[in-house]
């Protein structure tokens, strides 16, 4: 039996996914990159921000223009630099594409707000996201607030095994939480 007209529309989060191209011509090879970047907006009544995150970054390498094989550019790059050096340099190379895209979303982005308005919002954003007890600590793990929190409370992040705030099944999950008994101290 289909029950359409009895569902109901609790909320809805606005996540931008945003696709860059970058390059970077290193001499020898060109190194092109594609990075996926997550913009979930924040809604507040004073700010429009967005909590922008990495969802991947590939890298493909490049000589005189042509398109090379992963494996035959691993083997040449690992003969002329060392062995196990290719895994180490792709990952310093996606590193540095990610952060580049991040740094030049055209979002306007959390971490591009001053302490002082960080620190309101994140308590506006608190007052509308869920929080739990485990023990006699009370904590909240909305992701969004997490990423809030871990500019101006990195203290306050801890990993527990306990059931995500708003979770119905009550199982319980190893994941990060804003201990919120760690605010202000």
């Amino acid at each position: 039996m289909r029950n359409r007209n009895k569902i109901k529309h609790e909320k809805t989060f606005i996540c931008i996914k945003l696709l860059e191209h970058l390059s970077l011509d290193l001499g020898m090879y060109q190194v092109k990159a594609s990075v996926r970047l997550s913009a979930e907006r924040i809604n507040t009544a004073e700010y429009e921000v967005y909590d922008v995150d990495v969802d991947y970054a590939e890298v493909m390498f490049y000589i005189d223009g042509k398109s090379c094989e992963e494996e035959g550019f691993k083997e040449l790059y690992e003969k002329l630099f060392g062995s196990n050096s290719y895994q180490s340099m792709v990952n310093n190379l996606s590193k540095d594409f990610e952060d580049h895209a991040i740094e030049n979303c055209t979002y306007p982005r959390v971490e591009d707000l001053p302490k002082h308005d960080l620190k309101v919002l994140f308590y506006d954003v608190l007052s509308r996201v869920g929080t739990s007890m485990y023990g006699k600590m009370e904590y909240a793990d909305d992701f969004a607030f997490l990423n809030i929190a871990r500019l101006i409370y990195p203290h306050a992040i801890q990993r527990i095994e306990a059931p995500y705030v708003n979770s119905e099944s009550g199982r319980s999950f190893d994941h990060q939480v804003v201990n919120l008994s760690l605010i202000n101290q």
